[in-house]
Formats: C-alpha cells, structure tokens, sequence
C-alpha cells in the first residue's frame, strides 16, 4: 500500500521479481476492500497517506479476527524515533525508512514469512497437543471412572494415599464404614478419619512401606460402628515410571467373624477334650 505510483511499481516490480503474487493498493481503504476476498501473507505499508493513514489501516487489520495475525511492515520517509514506535505500538513487526534497499525489502519480507510459517507450524502443532491432551485427559477420566466402579463392588476396603498419607481413591466400602453419606474423605489423613492411636498405627505402616520400597502384610484393628474389627491389611507401594514410589494401595479384609468362630471351634474342641478326659477318668476308676 502506498499512495505514490512510483513507489508501489518500484515495490511490485521488485517483489514480482523473486515469485511473489503481489496485491497492489494506492489507498488504505482500497487494500482493506481488496482483503475482504484475498487475504495476503505480509503487508508492506506506507504511513503518509490520505483519508486513512498507515497507523489507521494497521489498526484496522489487527481489530479483524482474519487478519489480526498478517505481519505488517511499515515504509515510510519518516525515521523519527516517535514514528517507529508508533508502528510497533499500533501492531507493525517492522519499519524501513525510504528510500528503500531493494536487498533491505526482501530480507526482511522473507524473514516475517519464516518468522510467521513458524508461528503457524507452532500453534498447529499447539492445537494437535491440546487436542491430544484433551483426548488422553477424556481418556484417563473413563479410566479412573471404570477404576472406581470396579473398586466400588468390592467389599473389602480398597484405598490409595500420597506419601503425605493422604486419600487419592477409597471404595465405597471405605466410604460406608468410615465416611459418611455427606463426607467426603479424599484429601483426608488418617489423623482426619481414625482415632489418633488407629491413625498413628497406619501411619507407621505408611512409613514403613515408602522406607523399604516393599509391600507388607498384616493384621490391624479398624473401628466398625461401634465395634473394633480386625482386618488382615495387604499394603503395596505404587510407583512412577522411573521406578520411584509415589503411592501407597491398600486392600483390607475383615477377619473378625473368623476369628470367632475359630474362637468359639477352639472353645467347642478345648471343651470337647476336657469331657473325653473325664470319661476316660471315670472309665479308669470304674475298671472298666
């Protein structure tokens, strides 16, 4: 764009001359007509011209959506320092003061042409990740939904803590008996859940896993309503891919009611062998 006949030759001419399909405009207002059915890759632009001057054409393309991102470089005789920062404020990438270097021109036009292919590799390729993070994040949210609805059918207690000891996943199970239908529980610690000596002896647990790198079995006394269970607690460390442990998963089973019942077989069998020894007491001091 530029309002001096000479100038825009010198310019198509040149531009024309290294393969460049060029738009020539003598005025702001024919060149923003012109761009409303061809849109160009670079803009050189004239500030001195009448009605719309260059700093108002800039303005106008950088406020359309199509053609905020099209480089614009000013040409212009004036190379006051005010006129340059002018251009950059108003969105120009670049100024050249006439009269122009025909080498100066197309350097510069060919690096803008490089410099925005990039951008545009870059925000395609910006698009793609997000695209693919979307889809991975969709993904591992499906995963984790299957994940818990599996956990949720078990009933023994199934969770996951940080190495800080807190909740990252707990089983409906967990939920039922040390939650509530109001509470939520991940985040917590056991120092939040359990009474302090139950908390303090998980803890330990925890530690002792994170310290060994290794999983541990054992028994451990759980509230239950009102009751204390014994639970057999199977603990495993869980790591990352460079092999280091960031998790600790849990599965605990309730032993309580075996316990009894081998309890109360202990009891029927001790009882059992106290009558046999005193029939065969009595046997002997009958002769018989």
């Amino acid at each position: 764009m530029d309002d001096t006949p000479a100038n825009l030759r010198l310019l198509v001419r040149m531009l024309s001359e290294q393969n460049y399909a060029v738009m020539a405009a003598n005025s702001g207002a024919v060149a923003l007509q012109v761009m409303e059915t061809a849109l160009p890759d670079i803009v050189l632009l004239d500030v001195k011209m009448p009605e719309m001057d260059g700093y108002e054409v800039c303005r106008c393309l950088k406020a359309d959506p199509r053609t905020c991102d099209i480089p614009v470089i000013f040409i212009s005789a004036l190379d006051a320092a005010w006129d340059k920062v002018r251009a950059f404020t108003v969105g120009g990438v670049d100024y050249i003061v006439k009269p122009i270097e025909p080498v100066e021109v197309l350097a510069r036009v060919e690096t803008h042409l490089s410099l925005n292919g990039l951008r545009r590799q870059l925000e395609q390729r910006v698009e793609e990740r997000t695209a693919d993070l979307l889809m991975a994040k969709e993904a591992l949210f499906e995963s984790k939904a299957l994940l818990q609805a599996i956990i949720d059918t078990s009933t023994t207690i199934i969770y996951v803590k940080d190495l800080d000891g807190c909740y990252m996943l707990v089983n409906r199970r967990f939920e039922e008996l040390f939650g509530g239908p109001d509470r939520n529980l991940l985040g917590l610690t056991d120092d939040e859940i359990f009474p302090p000596e139950i908390a303090k002896a998980l803890r330990a647990i925890d530690e002792q896993i994170i310290a060994s790198g290794a999983g541990l079995e054992c028994e451990e006394v759980l509230p239950h309503g009102d009751e204390l269970h014994t639970y057999i607690l199977v603990t495993s460390p869980l790591r990352d891919l460079t092999g280091e442990v960031y998790a600790i998963c849990a599965i605990a089973t309730d032993i309580t009611d075996r316990q009894r019942d081998e309890e109360i077989l202990r009891e029927l069998n001790e009882m059992l062998e106290s009558r046999l020894a005193e029939r065969h007491a009595a046997d002997e001091g009958s002769g018989t």
